[in-house]
């Protein structure tokens, strides 16, 4: 599943309709194998930020929570993508974040964070450092990127919700019993 010619044979053969209703057929990269596929990006997505059966009813926790822009921050970049613990480190992180200042104000925090965290990443080895650790590096990056922005007030009753669609999606499937099984099946 990670080879872009699996993907690139389902969407241009087995799928193709379903490609061009989402995207058209003028966007190539929706077809060809790659970070871009329609199919492959939803699969990495989902493998890499699984948290496991242990994690219950909250395994799709990060899936759900984040935006489409903090989904293309982690996966459209290789030396995030490429290491499961890192890109579900950051996710974490953006999630804290956002309940800390907002989902709205996130774009440009994200976008600062992942720069810091990349750079990081080119002078020590991130991907070596204990969960714990690894933790702090994503939290020092993201406190440093929202830093002047105040805090939501929790007793303010204005709706935050820019959920994306699939986690209204997959809310709506938890209720019915359907797609309980493993991504890994």
């Amino acid at each position: 599943m990670l080879r872009d010619d699996v993907w690139a044979f389902q969407t241009c053969v087995m799928l193709q309709e379903l490609v061009v209703w989402r995207y058209s057929a003028r966007q190539r990269a929706r077809f060809a194998g790659g970070v871009r596929n329609t199919l492959q990006r939803l699969w990495m997505r989902g493998r890499t930020l699984d948290l496991g059966e242990e994690a219950g009813s909250r395994r799709w926790r990060l899936l759900e929570g984040l935006s489409e822009d903090a989904m293309v921050q982690i996966f459209e970049r290789a030396s995030i993508a490429s290491d499961p613990n890192f890109a579900r480190a950051i996710a974490e992180g953006w999630l804290t974040t956002a309940d800390r200042i907002g989902r709205a104000r996130m774009e440009d925090v994200m976008r600062r964070a992942t720069k810091l965290l990349r750079l990081r990443n080119q002078i020590i080895d991130l991907s070596f450092l204990a969960p714990e650790e690894l933790a702090a590096e994503v939290s020092l990056a993201f406190s440093r990127s929202s830093a002047g922005i105040p805090q939501v007030d929790p007793t303010d009753n204005v709706r935050d919700d820019k959920r994306p669609f699939m986690s209204r999606i997959g809310r709506a499937f938890r209720g019915t019993g359907v797609g309980r099984g493993s991504l890994s099946n």
